[in-house]
C-alpha cells in the first residue's frame, strides 16, 4: 500500500485528468498478418500472427499521464483464441523469474516454451524508456476463469482474463481484460502479438530464452520445442468465418489516478492504413450434422425429443484449414403431427425474464430459472476446452409473452461449466402451426463459438412436452443449419423416428379414428319435485376422435327456475372471446348474478391430464333458440394462457312438452386448437349447481338423459368424415307417492244468462303448492246448459300457420295466461280454434314469456248432448295458476241452452297428476245472476254442492 501511495503521489492531479489513448492509430491499432506478411483478409483463416497495440498519453520525459489500472480488449465477433490448442503455464512457473544466460529483459516467469502463444512488447518509463519484449503465455486459469494469458515484465505480472460470450447475439465476442495493472511499470504502451500457430518453427527466434537475447543467432538450435513436431500446425488464432464486415476491435482503459473509462476503436488495416473487410466466403463450406428423434414410437402418445448437433473440429485445430463457418441459425421443424402436450402444464411454471437474467455460471439450480420450469436437459462441448469439460444444464420453459420474442412458446437453453466460469444461454422460439399445431423451433444469432456436439433432451413420461403423430409412418424432423458466412449453403438434415404402433402398443390407427365417448348425466337429488344440481360428464380415449360438438336431451319435466336471473349480455359474451384467460379469471365478463354453473375440463394425452375450470352463465336467445347457456373457460393450461374458450349452447324448449334440449346444430362447436396448441379434450365435467335453479319432474316414469356427441375424423378441418355417438343415462325419480294432487278449477260465465245468450267463460286452474304433483291431464265436461255456438265459428287456423304463429285474427277466440314460479313474467297468449283430425276443431293456446313458447292443445268433443274439452300430456312444470278466457257475445263459442241463473249448472272435472294420482270433482259455473237469480229459491241459499270423491283424493 505504501508503494502504491508513493506511485500515485508521483503524478500531479492535473496530469491524471488527461489520461487516455493517443489519438487515432497511434493510440490503438490492430493487424491480422497472413503468411508472407500481408494483411489477412480471408474469412476463416488461421493467420500467421495477430498484432494489437495500445499507447497512452505521456508527459514530457516519457512519464505516463496516469497509470493504467484496467485494460479491456473486445475482439471482433467470431475471432477465436483457442486455449486448448497449447499447453499451459502453471501459477508457480509463472511466478518464478527466468534464469537464462541469454535473457536481457529480466522476465519474471519461467513458463515452459510449449505454453507460449506470442509476445508482449512493453513501453515503460523503466529501463530508460526503451521498449522490451517478453513472452506471452497461456496460463493455467484458477477455478471460475475461462482462460488466462499473461506476461511478467521486470517481474511485474500482467494477466488478462479471457471471457467467452454466454448468450445468443451477433455482437457476442471474446474479451480480454487485465485488472490491477502494476502501477510501478509506468506503462505508456503495449503491443501484443498472438501467434496463429504457436508451435511453428518460424516463431522459435522469439521463444523462451531466445527472446531478446544478447546473441540471437541459431534460434532453431537453442529454442526449438522438443517432441512436438506433430503439433506444429495446431491453430491458436482463427479469423471470423463471416465475410463483409471489417474486423473492429474495441479497447477500454481506466487509470489508478482517476475514475472514468477511456475508449478507442481499431480496424484491421493494410500497411497503408486502409481498413480491409474479410472476403473469400466462396471458399468456405458448412460441415455439420443434426438429428432430431422422438423417444416414443407409439401414435398419439406423450413423448420426449432428442436433438443432437455436431461439427467437425479439424478446422478449428489445423492451421492449414479454413475454419468451418459457425452456425448462425438453427431451425428444427418437428415431424408433422407432433404438437404440444397440454398434460405438461400441470405443475409447470415459466421462467421470467429477471429469473433468466439471474442465471450465472455459478448460480445453483433454482436461483435463476425455477426448478418448476425445467422441461429437459441441455449439454454442449467445445473444442476450445478439454474433452472432459462438458457444459451441462437444463431446458426451461420461458414465461409466455414475457420472453425475448413476446411469443406464446419459448424455451431457454442454459448450460454451465463452473470450473471455467462460463455458461451458455440461448433463447429458443417455438412456433406452432395455427392449423395443425405442428411445432417449429428457431434459435437465431448463435455465438460464433465452435462446438463439437450439442444435445437437447426434452423430458419423456406422462408429463412429456410433446405428443407423437396420430398415425403410423415416418416421423421425420427437418433441421436446417444456416452458417454465419454469407453465401454458404445451409446444411439440411432430415431424419426421425417411425411411428410403429398405436397407443399402448395396439394396432396402428387407420382411416377415421373410432369414436365411442363416455357420457354420464344426472341429478344429485332423486326426489320428485325437488331442486337439485345436475351434472354432465363426458370422456374420450386418446385413440378416439376429438369431441367437436355436443347435444343433450333432458327427460320431460326437468325445468330451470329463470326467475330472478339476469341474462349475460351479448356484448359481454363477445368481449370474453377476445380476453386472456388470466384476465377472465380475475374479472369475469358476465355478471356473477347470471352464473348458473361451472366446468372442469381436462386436457392432454396419456394417463395424466391438466385441468382448468370455467363458469356457465344463462344467456338469451341464440340462433333461433329461446335460451342459451354460455360456457366460458379460461384456457389457462398450466403456465400457458391460450385465451378463453367461449361455447354458447342453444337451448331449445319443446313447446308441447317443455322438454329441454341442447341443440348442437345451433350451438358453438367445441374448439380443437387454440393459438396452434391442440387442446386434446379428454374429460369435460359440467355442473349446473346454482341453488334452486334446476328442478326435478313430478313424475317417476323411467326415462333417460340422451347425449349425442360428434367426433372429428382423420381430417379435423373437414366434417366429411366426422362421426356421431349417442350415450344414454338411465333416469328415474323416487317418492312420487309423497306428492299429493289437489287441483282446483273455477269456472265463471259473464254476460247474458238467459237461453240463447252467448256468455264469455273464465276458467281458473290452481294447484295447492309445491307439495302437489304437476298436472298431466284434465278433462272438463260442460253441463247440458252450455253448447258450442258453431254458428260463431268464423275461421279456423291450419296447423302450419299455427306452428309459424301466423294465424288470422279471425281465428282468435280468447286469451290465456299461466303463472309459474320459473319465470319473472307469466306466459301469455291467444286462444285459437285450430284444425284437427277430430270432428270438431282443437282449442289451442300459444303462450309466451319473452322468447319462450309453450303450446297447449285441447280436444273439443260432443258429450251427452253437451261438449267436453280434454287436455292431455301437459308439460310437467310447476304451475301456480292458469287462467283461460273465452270471448262472449258475437265472438262467443258458448251458447246457453237454458237460463243458467234458474238452475246453476255444474261441470264435471277429471284430472290426473304427473305422479299418476287422479282427482274427480264437479265445479259450479257461476254467472252474473243478480237478485232475480236468487228469488226463485224459496228455501234460502242453495246448498253447497257436494263434490264427488275418488279413491285417495279429497273432493
Amino acid at each position: 500500500m505504501l508503494v502504491l501511495a508513493a506511485c500515485v503521489a508521483i503524478h500531479p492531479a492535473h496530469a491524471a485528468a488527461d489520461f487516455g489513448f493517443l489519438s487515432g492509430e497511434e493510440g490503438f491499432r490492430v493487424r491480422a498478418i497472413a503468411n508472407g506478411g500481408t494483411t489477412a483478409t480471408q474469412a476463416g483463416l488461421h493467420p500467421y500472427q495477430l498484432d494489437v497495440g495500445v499507447d497512452f498519453r505521456a508527459l514530457a520525459g516519457g512519464v505516463p499521464d496516469g497509470d493504467p489500472r484496467e485494460l479491456t480488449l473486445a475482439l471482433p465477433p467470431g475471432l477465436l483464441l483457442n486455449p486448448n490448442a497449447i499447453g499451459t503455464c502453471q501459477p508457480g512457473e509463472f511466478a518464478t523469474p527466468r534464469n537464462s544466460p541469454f535473457e536481457a529483459s529480466a522476465s519474471g516467469e519461467s513458463c515452459p516454451v510449449a505454453s507460449q502463444i506470442g509476445t508482449a512488447e512493453v513501453d515503460a518509463a523503466r529501463d530508460g524508456g526503451h521498449p522490451l519484449r517478453f513472452g506471452l503465455f497461456n496460463l493455467k486459469p484458477p477455478s471460475g476463469i475461462a482462460a488466462e494469458i499473461g506476461f511478467s515484465p521486470y517481474g511485474e505480472p500482467v494477466v488478462f482474463d479471457l471471457a467467452f460470450p454466454e448468450s445468443a447475439g451477433g455482437a457476442s465476442a471474446l474479451t480480454l481484460r487485465a485488472r490491477a495493472l502494476p502501477p510501478l511499470l509506468d506503462l505508456t504502451g503495449l503491443r501484443l502479438s498472438f501467434w496463429g500457430a504457436p508451435w511453428r518453427t518460424s516463431h522459435d527466434a522469439e521463444r523462451g530464452n531466445c527472446l531478446d537475447e544478447a546473441e540471437p543467432g541459431f534460434p532453431w538450435a537453442k529454442c526449438q520445442i522438443a517432441g512436438v513436431q506433430s503439433n506444429r500446425e495446431v491453430a491458436y488464432v482463427s479469423l471470423p468465418s463471416r465475410c463483409g464486415p471489417t474486423l473492429v476491435f474495441t479497447a477500454g482503459a481506466t487509470s489508478w489516478q482517476q475514475p472514468g473509462v477511456a475508449t478507442a476503436e481499431a480496424a484491421n488495416r493494410d500497411p497503408g492504413g486502409s481498413p480491409l473487410p474479410l472476403t473469400g466466403c466462396d471458399l468456405l463450406r458448412a460441415d455439420a450434422t443434426a438429428t432430431g428423434v422422438l423417444n416414443d414410437k407409439k401414435a398419439s402418445s406423450p413423448s420426449g425429443y432428442h436433438v443432437a448437433l455436431s461439427t467437425k473440429v479439424e478446422s478449428v485445430i489445423n492451421a492449414n484449414l479454413l475454419l468451418v463457418p459457425a452456425i448462425r441459425r438453427v431451425k428444427v421443424a418437428l415431424p408433422a403431427g407432433v404438437t404440444l402436450n397440454p398434460s405438461v402444464g400441470a405443475g409447470l411454471i415459466g421462467c421470467a425474464p429477471a429469473q433468466y437474467a439471474a442465471e450465472t455460471a455459478f448460480s445453483a439450480p433454482g436461483d435463476g430459472c425455477p426448478n418448476g420450469s425445467k422441461i429437459g436437459e441441455f449439454s454442449v462441448r467445445s473444442p476450445l476446452f478439454a474433452a472432459n469439460e462438458r457444459f451441462s444444464g437444463s431446458i426451461y420453459l420461458a414465461t409466455q409473452d414475457e420472453n425475448p420474442f413476446g411469443s406464446l412458446l419459448a424455451v431457454y437453453l442454459i448450460a454451465k461449466l463452473p470450473a471455467r466460469g462460463i455458461q451458455v444461454k440461448l433463447p429458443v422460439r417455438i412456433d406452432p402451426d395455427p392449423v395443425t399445431g405442428t411445432l417449429t423451433a428457431i434459435v437465431d444469432d448463435l455465438p460464433q463459438i465452435p462446438y463439437t456436439d450439442l444435445e437437447l433432451d426434452f423430458r419423456a413420461g406422462q408429463r412429456a412436452f410433446l405428443v407423437t403423430p396420430a398415425v403410423c409412418g415416418p416421423a421425420n424432423s427437418t433441421i436446417t443449419l444456416s452458417p454465419w458466412a454469407e453465401g454458404v449453403a445451409p446444411v439440411i438434415s432430415t431424419n426421425g423416428t417411425p411411428i410403429e404402433t398405436g397407443i399402448d402398443a395396439g394396432p396402428c390407427p387407420s382411416g377415421a379414428p373410432p369414436f365411442r365417448p363416455g357420457a354420464v348425466a344426472g341429478g344429485y337429488n332423486s326426489n320428485v319435485g325437488s331442486y337439485t344440481p345436475y351434472f354432465v360428464h363426458l370422456t374420450r380415449r386418446d385413440t378416439e376422435g376429438e369431441i367437436t360438438s355436443y347435444s343433450l336431451n333432458l327427460p320431460k319435466g326437468i325445468t330451470a327456475k329463470l326467475a330472478g336471473i339476469p341474462f349475460c349480455p351479448d356484448a359481454a359474451i363477445a368481449a370474453a372471446r377476445s380476453r386472456s384467460g388470466t384476465a377472465e379469471t380475475a374479472n369475469p365478463s358476465c355478471p356473477a348474478a347470471s352464473q348458473v354453473g361451472r366446468t372442469l375440463t381436462g386436457y392432454g394425452v396419456g394417463g395424466t391430464l391438466t385441468y382448468a375450470g370455467g363458469r356457465i352463465y344463462l344467456a338469451g336467445p341464440y340462433n333461433g333458440a329461446p335460451l342459451s347457456l354460455v360456457t366460458i373457460n379460461s384456457a389457462t393450461v398450466g403456465p400457458f394462457d391460450l385465451g378463453t374458450i367461449v361455447i354458447r349452447s342453444a337451448f331449445q324448449i319443446d313447446p308441447l312438452t317443455a322438454q329441454l334440449r341442447i341443440d348442437r346444430g345451433a350451438s358453438d362447436p367445441i374448439p380443437h386448437i387454440l393459438d396452434g396448441v391442440p387442446l386434446h379434450l379428454r374429460d369435460i365435467r359440467i355442473y349446473i349447481d346454482r341453488p334452486e335453479f334446476t328442478h326435478n319432474p313430478s313424475s317417476c316414469v323411467a326415462s333417460r338423459l340422451e347425449s349425442t356427441l360428434t367426433g372429428s375424423g382423420a381430417d379435423f378441418a373437414s366434417p366429411a368424415d366426422d362421426q356421431t355417438a349417442t350415450a344414454t343415462s338411465f333416469f328415474q325419480l323416487l317418492n312420487c307417492r309423497n306428492l299429493g294432487f289437489h287441483p282446483r278449477l273455477g269456472l265463471r260465465l259473464r254476460g247474458g244468462s238467459k237461453r240463447g245468450s252467448f256468455p264469455s267463460l273464465r276458467a281458473t286452474f290452481a294447484s295447492r303448492g309445491a307439495k302437489d304433483s304437476n298436472l298431466k291431464r284434465i278433462d272438463v265436461t260442460m253441463p247440458h246448459s252450455e253448447f258450442l255456438a258453431q254458428g260463431h265459428i268464423r275461421d279456423i287456423c291450419n296447423r302450419p300457420r299455427y306452428a309459424a304463429e301466423r294465424c288470422p285474427v279471425t281465428s282468435v277466440y280468447g286469451e290465456a295466461v299461466a303463472y309459474t314460479p320459473l319465470f319473472d313474467q307469466p306466459l301469455r297468449g291467444k286462444v285459437y280454434l285450430r284444425s284437427s283430425d277430430n270432428t270438431l276443431p282443437d282449442l289451442a293456446a300459444t303462450l309466451r314469456s319473452g322468447s319462450i313458447r309453450i303450446d297447449l292443445s285441447g280436444r273439443i268433443e260432443p258429450a251427452n248432448g253437451g261438449i267436453r274439452v280434454f287436455f292431455d300430456e301437459l308439460p310437467d312444470a310447476p304451475l301456480s295458476r292458469f287462467v283461460m278466457t273465452l270471448f262472449g257475445g258475437k265472438r262467443g263459442l258458448l251458447v246457453n241452452s237454458s237460463n243458467i241463473c234458474a238452475t246453476p249448472p255444474l261441470a264435471t272435472v277429471r284430472a290426473l297428476g304427473q305422479n299418476d294420482r287422479g282427482a274427480s270433482f264437479t265445479t259450479r259455473l257461476r254467472g252474473q245472476c243478480g237478485g232475480k237469480g236468487r228469488k226463485h229459491k224459496k228455501h234460502g241459499r242453495p246448498k253447497k254442492h257436494q263434490h264427488a270423491k275418488t279413491k285417495g283424493v279429497k273432493s
